[in-house]
């Protein structure tokens, strides 16, 4: 079955992966010699973003790059969950194409949605892809192996799992009473809120906060976090052991038993190495 609906022409996303992203302000402002890291020799990474929602994770991206922080990501595809997604009006903003892929256009099929959005990764020659909301199954096929990347609402391993998202995880941190929560962004892998951990950034959670009060004050550690997971997965600073991932200092090379994961935008394979995809489980983003 045909997807629900295409922001632009199948036409418009495979012209726009065959032409070079330019992310003009994010160059100029990476260019200054103020933007430490910066390598002017190093391609951006074209990133997809996956959402359902209102896109505020998107957006906060989407100023990243604008700004110069996020120097080597160009974010290139959209993909929404559903046409009433609110993230499809800022791509629409910020000139980027986006695709509704709803798992309902696929009945009782999800490797049919996910061979979907695998192939509208593939057509925008994505070598990033961040679930930022996304709250559906998504089986990762090989070639997107250690590309992939979501940011859950609690320190996993707590609160993680089949059925914690969004409100529901903040609901769980009160009723359970614990004193600290946060977010995680980590590698995915086909298992719930599973793959390497990457970044995990906490948040005190005081006597008599509700869950939206939760709720937002990890949202906020949830901008610092994502952004610092893109930005050292695009600079090339992700080394992986096992399931354990160090982020590298500018400058500092892996040790012989890691292997780096990011860095190269490579169309068509894999970007780096070390990680393996398990056979695909059911799996909700946080």
């Amino acid at each position: 079955m045909a997807p629900v609906r295409t922001r632009r022409p199948a036409a418009f996303v495979a012209a726009a992966a065959a032409r070079p992203p330019t992310p003009t302000v994010c160059r100029s402002v990476c260019a200054a010699p103020a933007a430490a890291g910066y390598d002017a020799a190093r391609p951006p990474v074209r990133t997809a973003v996956l959402v359902s929602g209102g896109g505020r994770s998107l957006v906060n991206l989407l100023d990243r790059v604008a700004d110069g922080r996020l120097c080597h990501v160009a974010i290139v595809l959209v993909v929404a969950s559903k046409a009433s997604a609110g993230a499809l009006g800022h791509a629409a903003a910020a000139g980027i194409p986006s695709a509704v892929l709803s798992p309902r256009a696929y009945p009782g099929d999800a490797a049919a949605h996910s061979g979907a959005i695998s192939s509208a990764l593939d057509e925008a020659g994505v070598g990033l892809v961040v679930l930022a909301g996304w709250l559906h199954f998504y089986a990762i096929p090989d070639r997107y192996a250690g590309r992939v990347l979501n940011v859950h609402p609690s320190l996993i391993p707590a609160f993680c799992g089949r059925g914690y998202y969004g409100h529901h995880v903040h609901a769980a941190v009160v009723a359970f009473g614990v004193k600290v929560t946060g977010c995680t962004v980590h590698l995915c892998d086909n298992e719930f809120d599973h793959g390497p951990i990457i970044v995990q950034r906490p948040v005190a959670v005081a006597a008599g906060m509700t869950p939206d009060e939760v709720a937002a004050a990890v949202f906020e550690e949830e901008k610092v976090a994502l952004a610092d997971a893109v930005g050292a997965y695009a600079a090339g600073r992700l080394a992986l052991r096992g399931r354990v991932v160090r982020v590298l200092a500018e400058g500092e090379a892996p040790a012989p038993e890691e292997a780096l994961v990011g860095g190269a935008p490579v169309v068509g394979g894999r970007t780096g190495g070390g990680m393996s995809v398990r056979e695909p489980r059911t799996r909700r983003a946080g």
